[in-house]
């Protein structure tokens, strides 16, 4: 069976002009399910407008590079449009929208992306805490430096990326010493992932948007850019004003495994949400882990009534 049948399938019966597909979790980023870029072609080729957006810190040309790497993945052949949250945040500082004062930083966790690469009025980096205006979150981790691995369960620890000395963690306690310390500086955070954790093989890792909630705790401003909020939707839709492609929000189809990203994202503005609820991305694993789709949605819905998936696609592991 290939993966995407189900989802094929709901397609064939239920007509939109556009769709949002998520990377991570729908097609599985870079590395791309089997079946996922030939699904995205035969949409395409009925007519439907194709946009990938997602959550990656990247700026659009990063990811597309990236994904180069290991697939052909071509604009106009498996997708019309890349929207990244790190390509908002970009074009915040290209126009000049972001906050008064917003030049310097301080970077939390890994120093990557390069965010403000090829903005018109870029941030710069400080490595001075007390210089900056503002921090910006990066992927956060541990490095050996933070912890003893004779007093620490390892198995909440896995390496980044390899040949390097970066841990992303399970356990959010592990990186309280570091958020402690930026929140002392009492700075706004900027945070262009908003996706709380991300699936790993059977675990979920912190990822930056757990970091904002815990600057939420202490009254510091969170700048999020991305799914679920308003700069993500309102990229989306100037693109495809742009493109000339004039349909209303309902029109477009959001495919997304996370609720509280995905799922909210299309509460928030209005669009139609197909949940996939199955294979590797975040619901997937937290089935897996004994958590019930009822117990998962009932969740979400705390954050907002309105998250109400149309359409549930189960997808082969």
């Amino acid at each position: 069976m290939n993966k995407f049948d189900n989802l094929k399938s709901l397609l064939d019966k239920h007509h939109y002009p556009v769709i949002f597909f998520d990377m991570w979790g729908v097609l599985r980023d870079a590395n791309f399910y089997p079946g996922a870029l030939d699904l995205l072609v035969d949409l395409r080729a009925r007519g439907i407008k194709i946009y990938i957006v997602s959550n990656t810190p990247d700026t659009e040309s990063d990811k597309i590079h990236s994904c180069k790497k290991k697939h052909e993945f071509l604009r106009g052949v498996h997708y019309d449009e890349f929207l990244a949250a790190g390509e908002v945040l970009r074009l915040k500082f290209a126009r000049d929208r972001m906050p008064r004062g917003f030049r310097r930083y301080y970077n939390f966790g890994i120093p990557y992306p390069d965010f403000q690469r090829g903005a018109a009025h870029p941030a710069r980096e400080t490595k001075n805490l007390d210089d900056a205006d503002f921090i910006y979150a990066g992927y956060p981790i541990l490095t050996s430096a933070d912890f003893d691995p004779k007093k620490i369960n390892m198995s909440k620890l896995q390496l980044a990326e390899p040949g390097t000395d970066w841990y992303l963690t399970t356990d959010i306690e592990l990186l309280r010493p570091q958020i402690k310390k930026y929140i002392a500086a009492k700075i706004p955070i900027v945070i262009a992932n908003p996706d709380k954790t991300v699936p790993l093989g059977d675990k979920d890792y912190i990822q930056q948007g757990s970091i904002g909630d815990e600057f939420r705790k202490f009254g510091i401003p969170v700048h999020e850019y991305g799914k679920p909020h308003k700069n993500m939707f309102d990229m989306a839709m100037e693109k495809l004003a742009l493109n000339g492609n004039k349909v209303a929000p309902h029109e477009i189809l959001m495919v997304d495994d996370t609720l509280e990203t995905g799922g909210l994202f299309a509460a928030r503005h209005g669009l139609s949400f197909a949940w996939i609820t199955g294979g590797n991305g975040i619901t997937g694993q937290r089935v897996r882990d004994g958590v019930t789709l009822d117990g998962l949605l009932a969740s979400a819905r705390k954050q907002n009534k309105k998250i109400r998936p149309k359409y549930l696609v189960t997808v082969a592991v």
